[in-house]
């Protein structure tokens, strides 16, 4: 929608594809997330807030004969943000209930060794170069082979600290609402409920196994 000001864009939230912002056709499959913080000659200023993979990449990723394992943990940064993570591990074949529970209490533990001594922007980045993704799934390979284990999503729940504000550039402000979000979209409130959906389905699975 028209915005009259571009000052009545502040607080609001906006997404990028990846990317647009890496030049690597490997990202389109992901979002960022930006608040928008200010206006300084023109120009939208923004901070970092969150990341996600579309539902169509995390569908795809899910075949038959596979375990779907997705999980979500509040974690907290070295600057005590606190960052809600939601991850997605795809084992190559059908694991019993105690694997889960094993793959779980693993892959919390590695998230929280990893997020410790950074500050959200600097493991936002670490996520969206895939580092964080890549070595986690070495290590979780140890408990049962997957084909995938990835961050489907995070999210900032406090305020960004100054410092970790960037800038986004608009023509004017009939150009600072576009792509602008103030509530959640359809597909996002579909992810939720499909995400909810599939834990449900692997509890029954487990307790069908075991």
């Amino acid at each position: 929608s028209y915005l009259a000001s571009a000052n009545d864009a502040i607080g609001r939230l906006m997404k990028a594809n990846v990317r647009d912002l890496t030049g690597n056709v490997k990202d389109q499959n992901a979002l960022a997330q930006f608040r928008i913080t200010g206006v300084r000659d023109n120009t939208l200023q923004t901070a970092a807030v969150g990341y996600e993979i579309t539902p169509s990449f995390v569908k795809r990723l899910v075949r038959k004969n596979t375990a779907r394992i997705d999980d979500c943990f509040t974690l907290k940064t070295k600057t005590g943000q606190k960052v809600v993570l939601k991850c997605l591990m795809v084992t190559r074949s059908k694991v019993q209930h105690s694997v889960r529970t094993a793959l779980s209490k693993e892959l919390r533990a590695l998230l929280e060794t990893e997020i410790a001594p950074l500050d959200f922007v600097n493991f936002m980045g670490a996520v969206v170069s895939n580092r964080v993704q890549s070595g986690i799934k070495k290590k979780l390979n140890k408990v049962t082979p997957l084909k995938e284990a990835v961050i489907r999503g995070l999210r900032l729940t406090e305020s960004t600290s100054a410092g970790d504000v960037a800038s986004v550039e608009t023509a004017g402000p009939s150009a600072v609402a576009e792509n602008v979000d103030d509530e959640m979209s359809d597909e996002e409130m579909q992810e939720e409920t499909d995400l909810s959906d599939n834990v449900a389905e692997n509890a029954d699975d487990a307790a069908a196994e075991d």
